[in-house]
Order: structure tokens, then sequence, then C-alpha cells
């Protein structure tokens, strides 16, 4: 029986190990829609939208924070990028 929760518990840490692992690649439709709630003008959505298209670890790093800060965060994001 031993044998058999080692073996379990190795699963669910490989599991992990995984998931933490894996990158998460976010189509345009899903970035959009984390940036309509944003109340950007049309320009400035779709120049977030082609930077967070080409900068998937931004986009993942935008999406994890809390709302109220998401605005100014991809401001400074973009402004960085030039």
């Amino acid at each position: 029986m031993s044998a058999i929760k080692d073996v379990a518990s190795a699963m669910r840490e490989g599991n992990k190990i995984f998931e933490n692992s894996h990158h998460w690649v976010y189509t345009g439709d899903e970035i959009y829609k984390e940036l309509e709630p944003m109340d950007l003008e049309p320009d400035e959505l779709a120049e977030a939208l082609m930077f967070l298209s080409r900068n998937q670890s931004d986009a993942g790093t935008l999406f994890k924070v809390p709302f109220k800060i998401r605005k100014s965060l991809l401001k400074k994001m973009m402004g960085a990028s030039k």
C-alpha cells in the first residue's frame, strides 16, 4: 500500500511542476475580453491587443494582477517597450 501512496504522491508533484511550467497562450479573443472592461479608447484597445498578442508573458502578468491596477500596468508595459 505504501508503494501506491508513493506513486500517487509522485504523480501529484509532477502535475504541480507541469502546471507551473506550462505557458498559456492567450488568443486574440481572450485578450480582447480581458481588455474590454478596462475602458480604453478604441485606438488604445487595438494597440494593447497587438502588444499583448506579441508579448504573451506580459499578458499573463497583466491578467493575474488585481483589476484596479491593470490599466496603469498595461500603459507602463507598453511605454517600456517603445
